[in-house]
């Protein structure tokens, strides 16, 4: 099931990425165009000046999560995995998609496993979602709004899992994610979890992970059990 999740989320997360890679270069030329005309006029005109700041200032608010991702978040991930001896554009474009698609499906199983276990409601798996869905009017197929009060209602119990991170900026996607996420919760329906002790869910939450980011959940992954947080029974 893990690995038909992933490989309908996979091809999703690669099709985002090169659509935000796209309206990079895009906003970027703008941004370029921008300061050429800055460097013309130079000091002399100061309202002139002023308008193409703020000209600037917009295009970059607009296409915010683009240029978050290729000027900062990517480059970082690059830097990293080229420790790890990857070298070619295609593998590190593969490898973040790879693990953005990861981190969710990690996410969403954790989750699921919580509320068999009884350490939550139950929002993403029977019930639950008939509930979110009679709850709300306009956004009911919104399943990406019903992940993300899920994923907050869980932090507290395994909280390196859910911290931000590099990989977050592909989640923030369309009905086209909704669609593929609505697969996932219902195939997830088939499944039953309540027998997963809490020591087990302790290393979950270690291996849950992909390698790049499992220091930030700590010691688990050597047999300890410091990466969650056990409610009170």
């Amino acid at each position: 099931m893990f690995s038909s999740a992933i490989e309908r989320l996979r091809p999703y997360c690669r099709s985002h990425f090169r659509q935000l890679r796209d309206e990079y270069e895009q906003a970027k030329s703008q941004v370029a165009g921008v300061d050429r005309r800055l460097d013309i006029i130079g000091s002399v005109d100061v309202k002139i000046r002023q308008k193409l700041l703020y000209q600037r200032l917009t295009i970059r608010a607009k296409h915010r999560l683009a240029f978050q991702l290729f000027e900062d978040d990517y480059n970082r991930f690059k830097h990293d995995q080229t420790y790890a001896g990857t070298q070619q554009e295609d593998h590190f474009e593969d490898i973040f998609c790879t693990n953005t698609a990861y981190v969710a499906l990690s996410r969403l199983i954790f989750v699921r496993i919580c509320e068999d276990v009884g350490l939550t409601t139950r929002k993403i798996s029977n019930s639950g979602i008939a509930v979110w869905r009679d709850f709300v009017q306009n956004i009911k197929g919104n399943y990406q709004d019903l992940l993300d009060v899920a994923f907050k209602d869980v932090a507290r119990i395994c909280p390196g899992l859910f911290e931000p991170t590099i990989f977050d900026c592909i989640g923030q996607g369309n009905s086209v994610l909704d669609d593929i996420l609505e697969r996932i919760l219902f195939h997830l329906n088939a499944f039953s979890v309540r027998e997963v002790s809490r020591d087990e869910l302790a290393l979950m939450c270690q291996y849950l992970r992909p390698r790049i980011e499992q220091q930030a959940c700590g010691p688990a992954g050597a047999g300890g059990s410091s990466a969650i947080w056990y409610a009170n029974d």
